[in-house]
């Protein structure tokens, strides 16, 4: 894919829907990426190696276009940097703060969980079974998802300090402690086309190399920010959108690559006046049939709300497997 001065980054926690996200972005940083490969190199026990897959993962690999994104300080016990603390943007200190509070958190509630696993294994048969273990477990299941979700938005603030466009794929919640919520805007496109999961991974490449792709995705944004500008009718956005996916299905027709319908979920942080101008479409009939525009609460640092750039996240879901929204 043809690259720009400013890059434009996703960072995932996982290999899950890797086609459609190299179609989004220019490069995609995966946590693990290093674990997935000398597993499917290798495999291990009960996990037998998987050299098709691997082949594929290598390919992108050598060619930069997915990576091993840097991974956060280590903590110690106590919830400190190990080699100490280090200079960085306000956005990467204040996602490390709230990491490190969890980390504290998580350590406190593991030593609780084991005290009661105790009891329960009749290690103090002085107690009775503890009722409170169950909770306790969702509470240290909790703490982790929090604090994986928080690395990789960690990760994605340190790539961004870079002068690149960056976003963490990873859900944001409406409510955190220690967060404000902030209103932003929700974009739900439905039916965008988008390649098949079985779309070889070599024949990815040549396609996003190709200039019209890249073209198509541009536009994409350039809807995007249409939205948010409140200086075109709903009926005209509908046209562009209308256009762009036609044009973009026939341009994955005459390359060949398996289709598929998808449904992408984007969030914005734009200022109040953009929110409004964007909230408005949702009055136009003409437009809920292609998307949903509306707004929408979510937990987030002031720092990541004063961090440059406006789209927060874009999640991309097979639309038949899309249950909610």
């Amino acid at each position: 894919m043809p690259q720009s001065m400013t890059q434009q980054i996703a960072v995932t926690p996982d290999l899950g829907d890797l086609r459609r996200r190299l179609l989004l972005f220019d490069k995609v940083g995966i946590v693990g990426l290093d674990y997935y490969l000398d597993l499917l190199q290798n495999g291990d026990t009960g996990f037998p190696p998987c050299k098709p897959w691997y082949e594929e993962l290598a390919l992108l690999h050598s060619a930069g276009v997915i990576f091993q994104p840097a991974d956060i300080p280590s903590l110690d016990v106590d919830g400190e940097e190990q080699g100490g603390p280090v200079d960085r943007s306000e956005e990467s200190a204040g996602l490390m703060a709230e990491i490190k509070a969890l980390h504290r958190e998580y350590g406190a509630t593991l030593f609780t969980e084991t005290l009661l696993r105790g009891q329960l294994d009749g290690l103090f048969p002085e107690f009775k079974t503890p009722e409170e273990l169950p909770e306790t477990r969702r509470r240290l299941d909790a703490i982790h998802e929090q604090r994986q979700q928080l690395k990789i938005r960690m990760m994605a603030a340190q790539l961004r300090e870079q002068g690149n466009e960056v976003y963490a794929l990873v859900p944001f919640a409406e409510r955190a402690p220690g967060r404000e919520q902030h209103t932003v805007v929700e974009i739900v496109l439905r039916n965008i086309p988008t390649v098949s999961g079985e779309v070889p991974l070599s024949q990815l490449l040549e396609f996003r190399s190709d200039a019209s792709t890249r073209r198509m995705l541009l536009a994409l944004r350039r809807w995007i920010r249409r939205i948010g500008a409140g200086e075109v009718a709903a009926n005209e956005l509908k046209e562009e959108i209308e256009w762009s996916t036609s044009e973009y299905r026939e341009h994955l027709r005459i390359h060949n690559m398996q289709a598929s319908n998808a449904r992408l979920r984007i969030l914005l942080k734009w200022p109040l006046e953009l929110v409004e101008n964007a909230v408005r479409l949702r009055l136009s009939k003409s437009i809920d049939a292609l998307c949903d525009v509306r707004e929408a609460r979510v937990a987030l640092l002031s720092e990541e709300v004063k961090a440059p750039g406006r789209e927060l996240s874009y999640l991309v879901h097979v639309a038949d497997a899309f249950g909610g929204e």
